[in-house]
């Protein structure tokens, strides 16, 4: 069975990186206690709307799903999708 955005916690993971680039992972938890399968790659975009600006917070759709979360996040970043600010790789399994 898929997880929804509503049966999943969402949270930003720890900074990781070197060499200047820091990275973060989003951590998807399925507190639920019920199998359920999440697999490829998340939608995830700053919640801005004007640009320069200051983003508290990322917009995350899980694999599949219309649903958003919103995970707290502050960045700089741009509203125009002419210059990505942001990579997105694929879900992993973990602990």
């Amino acid at each position: 069975m898929p997880c929804t955005t509503a049966g999943l916690r969402i949270s930003k993971g720890a900074p990781d990186g070197a060499a200047g680039t820091i990275f973060y992972n989003i951590d998807f938890t399925n507190p639920s206690g019920t199998a359920r399968v999440l697999e490829g790659y998340p939608g995830v975009s700053p919640a801005a709307t004007c640009s320069p600006v200051t983003a508290h917070w990322l917009t995350v759709f899980p694999p599949n799903q219309r649903a958003a979360a919103y995970v707290s996040f502050a960045t700089q970043t741009c509203a125009s999708t002419a210059q990505p600010t942001m990579t997105i790789a694929a879900i992993n399994g973990g602990p």
